[in-house]
């Protein structure tokens, strides 16, 4: 099973949701 690479693109939305967070508040 390829679960390392749902659980990279799981960790990279994220990062991004967190990144989007940080620079609006």
């Amino acid at each position: 099973m390829e679960i390392d690479t749902i659980v990279y693109i799981y960790f990279g939305v994220f990062v991004v949701i967190v990144c989007f967070f940080v620079l609006f508040f």
